[in-house]
C-alpha cells in the first residue's frame, strides 16, 4: 500500500484529466514506482489495439484507434515521465467497470485522477467517473481538479514534491486506522504539519437546545471520549508535527473549512467503513469534500478483515 509501487493514471484525455499526470509523475519519481497509463474506449476495440501499426488499424476500419494510441504515447512521452518506468493500457468498456478491473489486475495502490466535480451540485446531478471510483476501488485515490491548491510544481525537466501541510480528517473510530497510519506516514517522509480535524457535527448542537437534565452529562462524556482519543492519537504520530481540531457543525464544511484556514496543501480522508463482505460506498461527508476542497484529496481505502 505505502510505500507505493504501481500508481494508474487514467485518463479521457479531457485539460482536468491531464492535469493530474504532474502527480502521478512525481509520486512515479519518488517511491520509483511503474505508472500505468490507462484509458477506456466503451466503442469495440481490435485485440491488441496498441500493438497494431496505423496502417493496420487503418485497413480493418479503425482510423479512430490511432488518435487514441498517438494521445498514450504523447502522454508516455512527456518528459514529466523522463526515465520513469512506464506502461499503456488501453481497454474496451464503460470507464468506471474498466478502471476499477484494471486497479485489481494490476496490483496498483495508487490511482490518480483529475476530477471535474463541481462545488455545490447535488451528488444525483453529477456523474462524476471519478467519484464513482473513489466509491468502490480497492486501492487509495487521490483526486485532482483544476484551479486547486497544487502540491506538485514543474518547471522544465524537474518536478518538485512540496507538501508541507497534511489535513488529516478522521472520525477516530478503528476503521480510520488505516487512514491515520496513511496520513502519518506523509507527514514524516515529507516533513509536513499535520493537522488533525474531527467534528462532533451537530449533535452537541442538538442536545444544547434540550432542557433534559441529562444532556449536559451527556455532553461532558461525549467531549471528554474524544479528547481522550485524539490524545491517544497524537502520541501515535511520533516524530511529527500535529495539531488537533474539535468543531461542531456538519462534518464536510468543517473539513473544508479547516484545510482553507491551514492552506492545506493535501486532504487525507477514509473512503467508507469495511465489513467481511463488501465496503460501504463513502458517505456525503468524504464526497462533499472532495467537491469542495481547495486542495487534492487523498481518500484511503480501509482494509478488508
Amino acid at each position: 500500500m505505502y510505500p507505493f509501487q504501481n500508481i494508474l493514471f487514467s485518463t479521457d484525455f479531457s485539460v482536468n484529466s491531464k492535469s493530474a499526470l504532474k502527480y502521478a509523475a512525481a509520486l512515479a519519481r519518488r517511491h520509483n514506482a511503474t505508472i500505468f497509463i490507462h484509458n477506456a474506449q466503451e466503442g469495440t476495440l481490435p485485440p491488441q489495439a496498441l500493438k497494431l501499426s496505423d496502417r493496420t488499424l487503418a485497413e480493418h476500419g479503425y482510423d479512430w484507434v490511432t488518435a487514441i494510441k498517438r494521445e498514450m504515447e504523447e502522454i508516455a512521452n512527456s518528459e514529466l515521465l523522463n526515465g520513469l518506468e512506464v506502461q499503456l493500457v488501453l481497454t474496451e468498456g464503460k470507464p468506471v467497470e474498466e478502471i476499477l478491473r484494471v486497479v485489481k489486475e494490476y496490483h496498483i495502490d495508487l490511482a490518480i485522477l483529475g476530477t471535474s466535480a463541481k462545488t455545490g451540485l447535488s451528488r444525483l446531478f453529477v456523474g462524476s467517473t471519478a467519484l464513482a471510483v473513489m466509491s468502490h476501488a480497492d486501492c487509495s485515490v487521490l483526486l485532482v481538479r483544476q484551479a486547486m491548491h497544487d502540491f506538485v510544481y514543474h518547471k522544465g525537466d524537474e518536478t518538485t514534491i512540496a507538501l508541507n501541510r497534511i489535513l488529516l480528517a478522521t472520525d477516530l473510530s478503528e476503521h480510520d486506522k488505516v487512514t491515520e497510519n496513511m496520513a502519518f506516514q506523509l507527514a514524516k517522509e515529507y516533513n509536513a504539519e499535520l493537522t488533525v480535524v474531527h467534528s462532533l457535527g451537530l449533535f452537541l448542537t442538538y442536545l444544547k437546545s434540550l432542557t433534559l437534565s441529562g444532556a449536559f452529562d451527556v455532553e461532558e462524556r461525549v467531549r471528554s471520549e474524544v479528547d481522550s482519543k485524539m490524545k491517544h492519537l497524537v502520541e501515535d504520530a511520533v516524530g511529527i508535527e500535529v495539531e488537533t481540531i474539535l468543531t461542531e457543525g456538519k462534518p464536510y464544511e468543517e473539513i473544508v473549512k479547516a484545510a482553507s484556514e491551514k492552506e492545506a496543501d493535501l486532504i487525507v480522508i477514509g473512503a467508507g467503513r469495511a465489513n467481511a463482505h463488501m465496503f460501504t460506498a463513502p458517505g456525503v461527508n468524504t464526497e462533499r469534500v472532495v467537491r469542495d476542497a481547495p486542495c487534492p484529496v487523498l481518500v484511503v481505502k480501509s482494509v478488508k478483515p
